[in-house]
Parts: structure tokens; C-alpha cells; sequence
């Protein structure tokens, strides 16, 4: 099941850097906000929610792009 996971995780990075490179700040909210809602509700954990966020981790040059997200949602 672990591989399961992280099979689904490295394809949600995929899709997450492909938004992101389309500059399309709008679908990494789509993408994005469920989880935290879902955090927010006590429906996954800490760990689930990070899984989710880290995949920003492994990005390499795309300092530009995440700054024109945040001025796009300086509150996300």
C-alpha cells in the first residue's frame, strides 16, 4: 500500500509542477485547498498534509513561479 501512495504522491507533484508552470495560481488553490480544508476538519493528519505540500520540495527552479503565486494569494 505504501507504494500505492507514493505513486499517487509523485503524480499529484507532477500535476502540481505542471499548474505551476502555467503560472495557473487558480488551479494550485483547486489543487491545494482541499487538503488543508481537510486538515482543518480533522480528516487527515499532519503527516497526510505535508506528503501533500512536500512536493515542493523536489522542485528546482521555480523561486518565480511560487512568488507569483504568493502575490496572486498572499493569504494561501
Amino acid at each position: 500500500m505504501a507504494v500505492d501512495m507514493s505513486a499517487e504522491i509523485n503524480k499529484f507533484g507532477l500535476n502540481v509542477f505542471n499548474t505551476l508552470s502555467k503560472n495557473d495560481y487558480a488551479g494550485l488553490e483547486m489543487l491545494l485547498n482541499p487538503y488543508l480544508d481537510s486538515y482543518g476538519k480533522h480528516k487527515i493528519t499532519e503527516e497526510d498534509l505535508s506528503m501533500r505540500f512536500g512536493v515542493f520540495s523536489g522542485m528546482t527552479d521555480v523561486e518565480n513561479e511560487l512568488t507569483g503565486w504568493v502575490q496572486a494569494y498572499p493569504k494561501s
